[in-house]
Formats: structure tokens, sequence, C-alpha cells
């Protein structure tokens, strides 16, 4: 009795979860196609302010043509209905990076019913920053938070993040088997083609993640005593298409009509751009770093979850000690790449966070879920705000 108890228990909730899974799919669709025809009509130099007018100005110009995004939203400028096409294509990367957590999700928790586990990926792209605190100024030197997974004013990194996670979630396969059975041609290639379209989109995803895999092939390769070289130089070999896509993205970007360089400095770039930039970095880890005191030992036992702290701490190295100098020393373009890190921290955890409800640890999971409903909270406070036309960074 007490299995069929169970078992009519688990129907239940993955019958609600599915219809809750519906409603979301619905409510995204219609509240970001909105928000997004209020930017594109709305927008700069207007009440809504984001990046899209800029970057179709791109595309008209032909100016700074690193990124497919251009090209896309310029194929679209040239349409009868620019507007709503646009809008539709916008949202519709952002729906693709839902289905790439879900994704991402269920092979972290393969047990866990996919009903469960959609609702999860909604629940990892409704994280901001804790913006309870959020502290107004006087002038433009502020943001409303410093890392955050979910972007809607930046069509580079809206179009990149679905595929950014594919490339992740395909790593992660390859990452726990390919000391033990190396990798396939054709695995070779999906994974290559992944990174090269996510750089393609954005060269940041690349900057972090292409160190972190070095970190962990690096590992294994000591770890194995060296006799897994051959299969270290496979894998690692994915990144050459990307690397040499960004080396040309790099040249657009510093080429000699910039004043534009990178340069080393601890958080010089960041205190350009925002005040208290160390406090908000922390309160964007509220909940992961919760969940780390109550999972400290997986980090040793767990490859997943330690590949999504190591990838966090590197590109988190990055956005704090490089920065640009000249005109663009306080856009933060070295934030974008732990913005996705952030993320997929926030991804892994939830997978820990199911386990701890599993377990039912009541205090951890209290815990734990009171920094995820703060998140969630703070989520929802930011889009009010940006539906209303506020700054969204």
């Amino acid at each position: 009795m007490r299995n069929l108890r169970i078992t009519s228990e688990e129907k239940r909730i993955a019958l609600i979860c599915k219809i809750l899974t519906f409603a979301l799919f619905i409510g995204y669709a219609v509240f970001f196609t909105i928000l997004f025809h209020r930017q594109y009509w709305l927008g700069s130099p207007y009440q809504y302010r984001a990046d899209l007018h800029t970057h179709i100005a791109f595309s008209r110009l032909g100016k700074n043509m690193y990124s497919l995004t251009y090209y896309l939203l310029g194929f679209a400028d040239k349409l009868v209905h620019r507007g709503g096409v646009t809008c539709i294509m916008l949202t519709s990367f952002l729906l693709l990076g839902i289905v790439a957590s879900k994704v991402l999700l269920q092979h972290l928790m393969p047990k866990v019913n996919r009903w469960i586990v959609w609702v999860f990926a909604f629940l990892a792209n409704m994280f901001f920053t804790f913006n309870l605190t959020y502290i107004p100024h006087v002038g433009e030197l502020d943001v409303r938070g410093m890392l955050n997974f979910n972007v809607y004013h930046n069509p580079t990194y809206i179009m990149m993040k679905p595929f950014a996670i594919f490339s992740v979630w395909f790593f992660l396969r390859l990452m726990n088997k390919y000391t033990e059975k190396g990798i396939k041609v054709s695995e070779w290639f999906i994974f290559s083609g992944l990174m090269l379209l996510t750089t393609l989109f954005k060269p940041n995803f690349m900057i972090g993640f292409s160190v972190s895999m070095l970190c962990v092939l690096i590992f294994d390769f000591i770890r194995h005593r060296g006799k897994i070289f051959l299969r270290c130089v496979a894998l690692g070999t994915t990144v050459f298409p990307s690397l040499a896509v960004m080396l040309y993205q790099q040249i657009t970007l510093f080429g000699a009509d910039t004043d534009s360089k990178m340069q080393i400095g601890f958080m010089v770039g960041l205190r350009a751009m925002a005040y208290h930039p160390g406090l908000k970095i922390l309160l964007s880890m509220v909940f992961p770093i919760v969940i780390l005191a109550f999972v400290f030992k997986d980090l040793l036992k767990d490859r997943n979850y330690t590949f999504g702290w190591l990838h966090m701490i590197i590109n988190l190295g990055i956005t704090c000690f490089v920065y640009e100098t000249g005109h663009r020393l306080s856009h933060g373009n070295f934030l974008w790449s732990s913005f996705f890190a952030i993320g997929i921290l926030f991804i892994v955890s939830l997978a820990k966070y199911v386990e701890i409800a599993r377990e039912r640890r009541i205090g951890a999971l209290a815990l734990s879920s009171g920094a995820l409903g703060v998140h969630v909270f703070s989520w929802m406070n930011y889009v009010c705000v940006l539906i209303q036309g506020g700054l969204g960074y």
C-alpha cells in the first residue's frame, strides 16, 4: 500500500508540473514578446533601454559584424513586418534556452520525472541577483545586479545562451566517459559545432569555458598518469574552430580604429560601472553558496557539480581581473562569461537541491528553499521593472 501511495503521489505531482509547464511556456512567450515589442518600438533613445537598436544599427552599417546575431537582425530588418519578426525571433531563442536548461537538468537528474525537471528548467531561468539591497545613487554609476543568468536587453547574449547550455550538456556527457571510452568522430563534430555556433553569436562563453575544459583535461591526465594522452588531445582539439573564430572577433573588436584595449587590474572595470561590485557578486551566488554548505563533500565526488564551481571560479577570475580601456571601460563586457557561468552553477545547484529534498533533510531544505525563493522574487521584481521601461542592467 505504501508503494501505491508513493506512486499515486508522484503521478499527482507530475500532472501538476505538466500543467504548470504549459502555463509557464505560454506566459513566457506572451510576456517576453510584449517586452521585446516594447524594446523595438519604444527602445533607445526612447523609454525602453536595450541594446537591440544598437545591434540593428550595426547590421545596417556593416559595423563590428563579429556576431551572427547582427546578420539575423539585419535579415529581419529588411522584412515588411520587421518588428514582429524580430520580437518573435528573440522570444524563440529565449524559449530555446529553457529547453536547453531542461536537457542539461535531465542529464543531471536522470531519475526525476521529466515534467518536474521542466519546472526546474523554468526556475533556472527565474534567477536574479538579490535586489532587495539595491542601493540607488544619483547618476548612472550603478546596476541592479552584477551576475545575472537571465539577460533581456542584449540580443547577442539571448541568442548565445541556448547553444552555450547545449555545449555544457554535451561536454558533461563526454567528460564522464571519455577517459574510459574516448570520443567518437561524430561526437567530436557535434561538440565542436555547438561551441562554434555559440562563439559565432558571442565570444565570451569560450573565454572561460575553454580554460575550464583545459583544467579538467590536465587533472584527468595527471590522475591517469598520462595513459589517456590521446583521449585528452582528441577532446581538447574540439575548441580549435571556436578559438579561430575568436581570433577574428578579437581583431574586429580591438582593431587599430578603436581606443579600447584589454588590461589586467583587480575590479577596475567593475568599479567603473557599479557601486559595491563585490557585495553584488556575493548576492548573485546566495543560493549556490547555501547549497554548497550542505553538500560540500560532493565537490570531491560529483564531477558535474565540481565542474559547475570550477567553471564559475575561472569565469569570476576573468571578470574581476580583465577589463577594457577607452570608451568601453564602463560597459562591463567581461561580465558576460560570468553571467553564463552563474547560470550553470545555479543549474548544478538545483540538481543538488532536489537531492536534498529527496533525502528529506528538513533544515537544509528550508534554508535552501528560502534562498531560492528570494532569487525568484527578485527576478519577478526585475521583470516587472523591465516591462514598465525601467533599467534592466
